[in-house]
């Protein structure tokens, strides 16, 4: 791992911590656990496995926006049901940019802030997944999201 790699692996190691702090560990985890989660769900496309199987296991979409986002089982279910629409109803990112739009999004939410539809930053996206080093990418997905 590069020098700088290093410097911002431990830099985003202590905003999440930071991040722990203010909202429990909970929120954190559940939303850090998307990363797998996408790289599941965008497998699953590709096998062929139809979206309806994919969302017939969580709890309805509407009834989970209505939560308080307290519980990692809620969190982590709310942000399924939009990885699974993002997955198969749009063109994705590649996936490890994807996989940070969906986790920052998450911590986004968890925190109280707005977030943007997938849609309208799709080309910023895509642009991230241009970049060569996994820090940069990270920098610039954050920075789609946030702005």
């Amino acid at each position: 791992m590069k020098k700088i790699e290093k410097i911002g692996l431990c830099a985003c190691l202590l905003l999440m911590t930071n991040f722990a702090q203010s909202q429990g560990s909970n929120g954190m985890s559940a939303c850090i656990s998307l990363h797998e989660v996408v790289t599941s769900v965008i497998e699953r496309k590709a096998k062929g496995i139809p979206k309806q199987v994919m969302i017939s296991r969580l709890a309805p979409k509407r009834v989970l926006e209505q939560s308080e986002f307290t519980s990692p089982k809620e969190i982590i279910a709310l942000n399924m049901h939009e990885i699974i629409d993002d997955v198969y109803d749009f063109e994705t990112p590649d996936r490890d940019v994807y996989a940070h739009y969906a986790v920052e999004k998450c911590l986004v939410r968890v925190d109280g802030g707005i977030v943007k539809p997938y849609q309208l930053l799709f080309s910023n996206l895509k642009k991230c997944g241009t970049l060569h080093t996994g820090i940069v990418q990270r920098q610039c997905v954050s920075a789609a999201l946030r702005h």
